[in-house]
C-alpha cells in the first residue's frame, strides 16, 4: 500500500472494496493502528487526522470500534447480555447502571435487535440468532462505547442480499447521527453499494477510485471504460481491474 489520500466528513458510510490482495483489510488496519513498523519489511508511515489534529496510538484507538469480519460472541449470551457486558467493561464507573441499561436498549432499537434482545446467540450445537442478527449484535458491543469512528472488515461476509443490505442501512442510520463509517465489502450488491456515500476502489495497493459513489460511473465512463446501465457499478469495477492490463488500470488511478 502506498501513495493513498483522503478523507471523510461527519457522518459518512464510506466502503473500501478491490480484489483480493488489494490492500483492503491491511488499509482498515492501519488506520486503526493494528499495524505498526515491524522491521525493514515493514514500515508504516503518514499521517492521520482526526477533527484536524494529529492523533496516534491509544488516543486513536479509544475513539474507534472495530468489528472484525469473523464473529466472536458467546453462544449461550443473548444480544442484550453481549451488549451489556460490553458497557460493563469499557463504560467508566461515572456512568450510573440505569444509564448503561438505557443505552443498551437504545443500541438494540437502534440495531433493529428488539425482537431478538433475548434469545440465545447460538452456534453450531445451539439454536439461536441468524447470521444478520450476529453481526449487527457485533457492531452494538463495538458501538456502546460511542466512538468516533467505527471500522468493519468485511461485515456481509456469509450473509444473504437482504441481511447485508439490513446491516448496511443499520450502519447507515448510524452514521447519520454523526460517527464516519469505514468497511471493506467484496462484491456488494447493487442495493449495497448504493447505501455508501463514498467508496475507495483499491488496485495492488494504489487508489483506483475514491470519491462519491453515485460518481464511480461517471469516472469510469470518463476513462473510456462506461458502466452499462443494467450493470452493478461494484461488479464492473471489480471486473475491470482483473481484465484490463496492469498498465490500462495504473494509467487510470486517480
Amino acid at each position: 500500500i502506498s501513495g493513498l489520500l483522503g478523507g471523510a466528513g461527519g457522518g459518512e458510510c464510506c466502503a473500501i472494496i478491490g480484489p483480493s490482495g488489494s490492500g483492503k483489510t491491511s488499509l482498515l488496519n492501519i488506520l486503526a493502528g493494528r499495524i505498526r513498523n515491524k522491521g525493514a519489511a515493514q514500515r508504516v508511515s503518514g499521517t492521520i487526522l482526526l477533527d484536524g489534529q494529529p492523533v496516534y496510538g491509544a488516543a486513536l484507538r479509544k475513539r474507534i470500534a472495530y468489528v472484525m469480519q469473523q464473529d466472536l460472541l458467546v453462544a449461550t449470551q443473548t444480544p442484550r447480555e453481549a451488549i451489556m457486558f460490553s458497557a460493563m467493561l469499557r463504560l467508566p464507573s461515572s456512568v450510573s447502571m440505569e444509564e448503561k441499561r438505557a443505552m443498551v436498549d437504545r443500541m438494540l432499537v437502534d440495531l433493529g435487535l428488539e425482537d431478538c434482545a433475548d434469545t440465545y446467540i447460538g452456534d453450531e450445537m445451539i439454536r439461536g440468532i441468524s447470521g444478520g442478527q450476529k453481526k449487527r449484535t457485533s457492531v452494538g458491543i463495538e458501538l456502546v462505547m460511542k466512538p468516533t469512528l467505527v471500522f468493519l472488515d468485511e461485515p456481509t461476509s456469509g450473509l444473504d442480499a437482504f441481511a447485508a443490505y439490513a446491516v448496511i442501512k443499520n450502519l447507515g442510520n448510524l452514521a447519520a447521527h454523526g460517527c464516519n463509517v469505514l468497511c471493506t465489502i467484496h462484491q456488494p450488491s447493487s442495493e449495497v453499494f448504493h447505501l455508501f456515500s463514498r467508496v475507495l476502489v483499491l488496485h495492488e495497493g494504489a487508489t483506483l477510485y475514491f470519491g462519491p459513489t453515485a460518481q464511480l460511473s461517471a469516472r469510469l465512463g470518463a476513462c473510456g471504460h462506461a458502466c452499462p446501465a443494467d450493470y452493478n457499478p461494484a461488479d464492473f469495477v471489480m471486473f475491470l481491474v482483473q481484465t484490463e492490463s496492469a498498465d490500462d488500470v495504473a494509467a487510470n488511478e486517480q
